[in-house]
């Protein structure tokens, strides 16, 4: 007999106008570690790189339901893989 894989819960990051998928554990210290952050500006000065930070960063946390999520077919798949 073959063991059912519990489905892992899953969550949606978004920083600025990036969003991941990610396991909710991991996604939930991703969101903790953010609300520490600062935005900044990176440029670079006459010898090496200089930083100016800003403020704090847009930073979303969503819970996704195992329905919510696609699984790619196997040609969106292969354009995945191609595009990496």
């Amino acid at each position: 007999m073959t063991a059912r894989k519990t489905p892992v819960a899953m969550c949606c990051v978004t920083i600025g106008f990036n969003s991941y998928l990610l396991p909710a554990d991991k996604g939930m210290k991703v969101f903790e570690l953010m609300q520490h952050a600062v935005e900044c500006e990176k440029g670079y000065g006459a010898t090496n790189y200089t930083f100016a930070p800003g403020g704090p960063p847009n930073v979303e946390c969503k819970v996704v339901r195992a329905d919510q999520v696609r699984v790619p077919t196997p040609e969106q798949s292969e354009v995945l893989r191609i595009g990496r």
